[in-house]
This record gives structure tokens, sequence and C-alpha cells, in this order.
């Protein structure tokens, strides 16, 4: 059974992240399997349980995360090398002196079924190695959550795929720390003063839950004059991730929603969803709002180009179209990842 599970943010850092003092661990609790998921995904839990002004982030921010390398790959690669681990070994990229287990563990990248090793040094096996890179996971939660309790929750939605998902969601032991930091976003925050038009397959979903967070959580925030737009599209309504929390959006006209999934109408996917709504998102344009686009969506970018721009010719004469073009799409935001 698939469960979502609570981790702890504390301490300071590696170089691999970039140090700085926005670097902490994550450490496994033991109190975090309270809420379910679908059975081929898991949703963990991230519980800094400190004052959000020591990690600062905004909605739209990642999580980065640097991944241990699965135990039982290292004990494989190690088999083949006909070492124990406990050799010495220079780091190939600063020239570190560390034990050939630590560096197998923290700072290079096996491959998943690794070659026979031929009879060369470590050194130079080492070389043949891809430095370990840290992995980023949308932060699904607002910063202004539980702000009074000096503590908030980053809900970060992973695949049981890769060395860092199946790390969190299979290894992970309790009370085992690894190292994580915020991710800025460049251009990927909300503006909730303007219309929006969300658009997000599969897990991109995650970073709207932060956009729209504020709305239920500030009694400050006034509603939207206009409803902004959501459009969700995967395979099934069962990754629908945070359904009933877009649902009550929507039941107090913060969001129009709508849905495509391709499982349940084969017809019906996030393209034909955004063709159906092509006269709402130029409508969204015009005024002055902007479009973000969110998840592993490379295809979908080219299939939203195509149509803003064909409903911007038919609108405009030629000359002005081309120039409205270039204007709006700095207006467009994209978080696409594979």
């Amino acid at each position: 059974m698939n469960e979502w599970r609570a981790y702890s943010l504390l301490d300071r850092t590696p170089a691999s992240l970039g140090g700085g003092k926005d670097v902490f661990y994550i450490t496994l609790c033991p109190e975090g399997l309270e809420i379910k998921a679908p059975t081929t995904k898991e949703s963990p839990t991230f519980d800094p349980l400190q004052d959000p002004s020591i990690i600062p982030y905004r909605a739209g921010d990642s999580l980065s995360i640097l991944p241990e390398e699965d135990p039982t790959l290292i004990n494989q690669v190690l088999e083949k090398l006909g070492c124990d681990g406990s050799e010495h070994i220079s780091h190939p990229s600063n020239g570190e002196t560390l034990s050939l287990h630590k560096l197998l563990r923290y700072h290079v990248h096996l491959p998943r079924d690794p070659a026979p090793i031929g009879k060369i040094s470590l050194t130079e096996q080492a070389r043949q190695w891809i430095p370990q890179l840290p992995r980023l996971y949308s932060i699904a939660s607002s910063p202004y959550e539980h702000v009074h309790k000096m503590q908030f929750k980053m809900q970060l939605l992973v695949r049981r795929t890769g060395i860092c998902s199946t790390m969190l969601c299979s290894h992970l032991m309790i009370g085992q720390k690894i190292w994580a930091k915020i991710q800025p976003a460049r251009r990927f925050h909300p503006l909730l003063n303007r219309p929006m038009f969300l658009i997000a397959q599969g897990t991109g979903i995650a970073p709207y839950r932060s956009f729209l967070a504020s709305y239920l959580v500030s009694s400050d925030l006034p509603p939207p004059a206009k409803p902004h737009w959501l459009l969700f599209g995967d395979r099934s309504p069962d990754y629908f991730y945070y359904r009933p929390f877009f649902e009550q959006l929507q039941e107090r006209d913060i969001i129009k929603l709508r849905c495509a999934f391709s499982r349940v109408s084969p017809h019906q996917r996030l393209p034909e969803l955004l063709h159906e709504h092509v006269d709402t998102l130029y409508e969204v344009m015009q005024q002055g709002g902007n479009i973000f686009l969110s998840g592993d969506v490379l295809s979908m970018k080219k299939d939203l180009f195509r149509i803003l721009r064909g409903a911007i010719e038919r609108h405009n004469p030629l000359e002005e179209a081309a120039s409205l073009w270039k204007a709006w799409k700095q207006r467009i935001h994209m978080e696409i990842y594979s």
C-alpha cells in the first residue's frame, strides 16, 4: 500500500546543492502515514517544523533534493569491482579523498544495469561515472499556510521511477537524512491581481495548489473579479491530485475547472480541451492576464503556441498579429519537466 510520508527539514549542507544557509536536511519521521495516494504513485509530505522565515519560499518554487544511490546497486558495483567499499579514492571532480562507498552513495549516478567492469584503476573507473545531480519537485503548499503555528507543509508529487523518487518512496528509513534546498522559480510565480489561465498535465498540478491556496487561508485576499481558469489533463481521474481542493475553489467561483481524462474518453485530451476554450484563452490575454503551463508537457507547449497564435491571427490584421504575439508571448510562463 502506498502512503504519504512526512519529513522534517533540519540543519545545513553539502556543496553539491550550492551550499548556503538555505540548504537543510530532510529526515523521515514516523508520523506521516495519514493520507493515501493512488497505488501507482506516492506523494510524500514534507514538514519543515521551523519558522517559515528561516527557509523562505514563494508559490511556484521547487524543492531540490540530493538523492542517494540505491544500496542494492552499490553492492552490485562493489562486487564487480572486487571491493568492500572501504577503499580510499579521489573524488573525480574536486580531488577530495573519500571512501569508495561514500563516493558511490552520494556523488555519482550509477547505470541501472551495471555492465562488466574492465581491469582499470578505481580512479579511472570513477571518471567514467556520471556526477549525481539534485532532482526538483514542485512545492504544492502555500507559504501562507500554518504561518501562525510556525510550521508549514511541502507536499511533493513523485512517481515511482527514477533514483530520487524511488529513494523517497521505497528506500528512505525512519530517521535517515537527505539533503535539500529551495530552488526559486525564475518566471513561475502567481499573479493573483490579474486573470490567470492555468494548464496542467499530471503532477504539473502541484504548483497550482500553491498558487491558489492563499484564497482559502488568507482573509486579506479578496476573490478575483472573474474566476481564474484551470485546465487539467491525465489518463484517469485517479491521478487528479488535490481534486477536493480545486473543486472547493470552483464552488467559491475562484476558478473554473475543466478536465480531460484520456482513458475515460480517448478523444478528450488536453490539446482538445484547449481548443474548446481558445476564445476564453484569448479573452484572458486581452484582459492583461497570464498563461501558466506546468508538467510533462513539452509537446503541449507547441500546441499552446499554435492555438494562441492562430486565435491572434483570426482576430487581428497580419502586421498587428505579429507584434501582439511577440508581446503576449512574454506573459506565458512554463514549468516543463520530463
